[in-house]
Formats: structure tokens, C-alpha cells, sequence
């Protein structure tokens, strides 16, 4: 077993405790709308293309926690889909305030996974209309594939929409590669790179790449394993683990506005026969959360980042007291809330840590262990990986609704998933 699951999934010794289900306080009533059956005119492809389609807004406004697709005549919002030729027309009904948004045609080009992207689009523009937030119809996932290749286990890194659809393979160097984290968007254009561990060099390396260019580069000359990597919302601090001290340590690597890395990194936390594990910043740039097993079984601490001099043992905030073993911290991007896996009865489920309350809450229950919470941009859905055995898959669930909904599917171990940041604001 390669050395990398003695800290991603750490065999400490923890106590049973009995399961607390505590209610989230959110708004959990759901809009309905209306979404009208499609007026087929002549449509030049098949109308099972055409269900297909109407199936994605079914989709997407049946997910994203704060609606539900209705057949009342009596909603206040309703949608209306027109086909004709290989034209797809959509009107928005708003019927409170008596207004009729009629889109521009969508050009239907006959390959589901174009115009599924063009409906998620749309889907997202409506969803702005009615709640005055952003969607997440039309944000990608970012995860890794496990499985067997010539007798030996292999990890790609892939891609898919926020549903699971539209899977593409990014890597295909026959490699291990695990843990991907997309790189903050500091404006609507940016490129979309992220971090990710391979062991192509033997020893598992950070390396640095991007949908086009997905092999990338290695980040570090650091010397020893490199694991875990994060990167701060204004992407001017990158934080890791690596054994390169002797003792499997936090690290921390400073960069200016350019990229470009200013010295070495550095030892932000170290603590004797403690191994420091998975790591995430505040919104602010000004924390850190990150897990250790310094009291015992692994925990969650919480560490303001010093803004010049650096002491490896700084003080800490336990905030993980709920639970004995909790692992992956992930920081919503409203800065409000860390979602971790915590065990509970034996089992790993998605736990919630309220910053201002200072309170834990559970969010699952079932009987799966779910692993890597990663928040959506919109800082209400979360994704994450079930582990039981040799199967891994992937589910999204918000806050308003507790059951969570597989989106992956095929063969394969899916683990890891980082789901794609919304535009970042710059902060120093």
C-alpha cells in the first residue's frame, strides 16, 4: 500500500460514539416552478433528444436545494421550451411581477454534451432571477479514477459536469495520481489549473497542471513525499505536507502576485510523533484549518497565519470535540462553515463546523463511509466520495435537503472530487 494512505486515510485508534443528528438551521422551503412540456415544431432531431434535453432542467431545478419541478398551474415561476428546426427557444415566466424573459435561440448542434452545457447555462441565469444567487448548473468537478490496469492500480485525473455527465479523462500516464484542487479564479476568464499528488517520480510530487496541459509540471524541489496540497482563495500561499524535516509536517510556500515563488517553503506546523494531514484556508487568507493526530486520534485545528515570523509550534484551536477521528476539512467560500468526514458508530459521515456558533452538525447518516467534502462555489452543496471496499462513487447533497444523490457511475474507484471555484475576489 503506498505510503500516501498512512496520511489521506490514518489508522488511528478511536472510540465509538453515539450518533448525534442535529438539524441544520437553513431555509429548507422549496420554490416550485413550472417547467412546460416542449412544443415540438418541426424539430430536426429526434424528440427522445429533445426529452433528453428537458431532462437537464428537470435536473437542475430539481437539485439545487432551493426548488422543485411542479405540475401546479398555480407557480409563480414557470419555464416554456419551444423546438424548432435545430432551434431551441426558451421564455422565463415570472409571474409576480408579470415579466417574460425570452432567451436568445440556442442553436441545438446534436451533441448532448455541448447542449447540456448550453441548458446548465440557462438554467443558471433563471436561478439568478428567482433567488438572486449564483448557480451551480454549469460548474465542473474535478476527481480521480481508481482501477486495475495490467495487474497494476492505476489514478487518472477526470473532469465532469456537476451532474456526473460529460466524464473526460484528463491524464493517461498509466501514474498514480490523487488528491486535485483546483486553483482559485481571480477573474471570469482565468484558466482553469489545479494542484494534484502524483507518483510518476516515484516518490509522490506536487504537481501543477491545467485542463489543456493536464500532465503539468512539478511544483517543488523540495526534497522527501509531498502531499496534500492547498491553495489559499488569493493564490499567493500554497499549503502542503511533506516529510522533508524527518517528521510529517504542515508546509507552507509563499508566492507573489506574479506566481512566482518567494524562498523556500516553510515549517508551519510540526509536533513531535504527530503526523499533520489535509489543510484549508479562511476566505480571508488569514487561517488555516488542518488536521492532526497531536492529542491522539486525528482532529481538526484551527491557526491564524502569521504575517511574518513563523514559530513551527504555534497555538491552536481544537474544533473538532464532537467526534474522535476527523479528517478533511474543506472552508465554504462564504467563510461560514468547514465541512470534514467525521466517524460516527464506525462509520465516516459529513459533519459541519458553524465558525460563528462554534458547533458541530451532522449532515449524513446513512450507512456508507464518505470521505473528501468539497464545497460548491455556492457554499450550500457539497461533494463528496464514499469508500467501502473496492467501491468509490461520487454525491452531491445541500443543506436544505439530506439525501444525497449519486452523480458517478462505470467502473472505476471515483475519489477525491474538488468541485470548481466561482470567480474569487482578490484579497492580499
Amino acid at each position: 500500500m503506498k505510503k500516501i494512505l498512512l496520511i489521506i486515510l490514518p489508522l488511528f485508534f478511536c472510540f465509538a460514539e453515539n450518533e448525534i443528528n442535529v438539524n441544520l438551521s437553513t431555509d429548507n422551503h422549496l420554490t416550485p416552478i413550472k417547467i412546460k412540456e416542449i412544443e415540438n415544431k418541426d424539430f430536426f432531431y429526434s424528440q427522445d433528444y429533445l426529452n433528453d434535453l428537458q431532462e437537464v432542467l428537470y435536473f437542475d431545478f430539481n437539485q439545487n436545494g432551493r426548488s422543485y419541478v411542479s405540475k401546479s398551474n398555480d407557480c409563480l415561476y414557470e419555464i416554456k421550451l419551444i423546438a424548432s428546426g435545430k432551434n431551441l427557444k426558451i421564455s422565463f415566466i415570472n409571474h409576480i411581477s408579470n415579466s417574460i424573459n425570452r432567451y436568445q435561440d440556442i442553436l441545438i448542434s446534436g451533441k448532448l454534451s455541448k447542449d447540456r452545457q448550453k441548458i446548465h447555462q440557462i438554467s443558471d441565469d433563471i436561478f439568478f432571477k428567482i433567488f438572486k444567487k449564483q448557480g451551480i448548473a454549469s460548474t465542473k468537478i474535478l476527481f480521480t479514477e481508481r482501477r486495475k490496469k495490467e495487474g497494476e492500480w492505476v489514478s487518472e485525473l477526470c473532469l465532469c459536469d456537476y451532474d456526473g455527465h460529460n466524464v473526460i479523462q484528463l491524464t493517461d500516464d498509466n501514474q498514480y495520481n490523487v488528491t486535485p484542487c483546483f486553483l482559485p479564479k481571480l477573474s471570469r476568464n482565468a484558466f482553469e489549473t489545479f494542484l494534484y499528488v502524483s507518483f510518476k517520480k516515484g516518490q509522490p510530487k506536487i504537481f501543477k497542471g491545467s485542463i489543456d496541459n493536464p500532465n503539468g509540471e512539478s511544483l517543488f524541489s523540495l526534497p522527501g513525499n509531498q502531499l496534500l496540497p492547498c491553495v489559499s482563495p488569493n493564490c499567493r500561499m500554497v499549503a502542503f505536507i511533506s516529510d522533508a524535516a524527518g517528521r510529517t509536517d504542515l508546509f507552507l510556500q509563499h508566492y507573489n502576485s506574479v506566481g512566482k515563488a518567494e524562498g523556500k517553503p516553510i515549517q508551519l506546523f510540526s509536533y513531535p510523533r504527530a503526523i499533520q494531514a489535509t489543510s484549508t484556508f479562511s476566505p480571508d487568507n488569514k487561517k488555516i484549518a488542518f488536521v492532526s493526530d497531536k492529542d491522539g486520534p486525528p482532529r481538526i485545528y484551527l491557526m491564524d497565519l502569521p504575517s511574518k515570523y513563523y514559530n513551527k509550534r504555534q497555538n491552536v484551536k481544537l474544533i473538532t470535540k464532537q467526534n474522535r477521528h476527523n479528517t478533511s476539512p474543506n472552508w465554504s467560500p462564504d467563510g461560514k462553515k468547514i465541512a470534514y468526514s467525521a466517524k460516527v458508530n464506525g462509520v465516516g459521515q459529513i459533519w459541519i463546523y458553524d465558525i460563528e456558533s462554534d458547533k458541530e452538525w451532522q449532515l449524513t447518516s446513512d450507512v456508507f463511509n464518505k470521505e473528501n467534502p468539497k464545497w460548491a462555489p455556492d457554499s450550500f452543496h457539497l461533494v463528496y466520495n464514499t469508500e467501502d471496499g473496492n467501491h468509490s462513487e461520487l454525491y452531491i447533497i445541500n443543506l436544505n435537503e439530506k439525501d444525497p444523490l449519486q452523480i458517478s457511475k462505470g467502473v472505476g474507484q471515483k475519489r477525491f472530487p474538488c468541485w470548481e471555484p466561482g470567480k474569487t475576489k482578490r484579497i492580499p
